[in-house]
């Protein structure tokens, strides 16, 4: 049985890949450094749920990092 790809991670799985903490992730979400969606809507369709970040918008986000 092939193993299908992980498109998305939840911020403590990106956080826990990346070696950095939640916050780090949390920040970049906020301040628009990092692509992020939310997993559904409520009943007035603003977005609620768990925060996916798709694997290519975190290689993203850490290309953009400058180097220590």
């Amino acid at each position: 049985m092939n193993a299908i790809p992980r498109l998305s991670l939840t911020r403590e799985e990106a956080a826990e890949a990346c070696g950095v903490k939640l916050d780090s992730i949390r920040r970049a979400i906020n301040t628009g450094k990092l692509r992020a969606k939310r997993s559904s809507t409520n009943a007035k369709g603003e977005p609620c749920g768990k925060y996916l970040i798709t694997v290519a918008a975190l290689q993203a986000w850490l290309d953009g990092l400058e180097d220590a």
